[in-house]
């Protein structure tokens, strides 16, 4: 890798670890997968997550054509520590007849 990739690298890493408008406050990014239609919305998503710290967003990817849930997310965190406990919580949690598969994004 070139010294100009590591520092793009550098600079796309700690935009994505950085709230907007703050500074120097961390944040992880949690993958979930298998989800459930009842889990069909942005909403949704956020809500089963929301009491394990201050979601900043949740994301549900949609098939565009059906409008279905493909049934895999992700969900932002302001701080590691909350992205952990829900990982600990949520990860392998029965819910619509599926179990979730919850792991931190690198």
């Amino acid at each position: 890798m070139s010294q100009q990739d590591q520092i793009d690298m550098d600079n796309l890493f700690q935009s994505r670890t950085q709230i907007k408008g703050t500074s120097n406050i961390p944040n992880a990014t949690c993958f979930v997968f298998y989800l459930p239609p009842i889990i069909g919305s942005n909403e949704a998503l956020r809500n089963l997550f929301m009491p394990y710290g201050t979601v900043l967003n949740a994301y549900v990817a949609m098939d565009k054509i059906t409008g279905r849930t493909r049934g895999f997310g992700f969900v932002d965190f302001s701080r590691a520590e909350e992205a952990s406990a829900a990982i600990k919580a949520l990860d392998k949690y029965s819910i619509g007849g599926k179990y979730l598969s919850v792991s931190i994004k690198v």
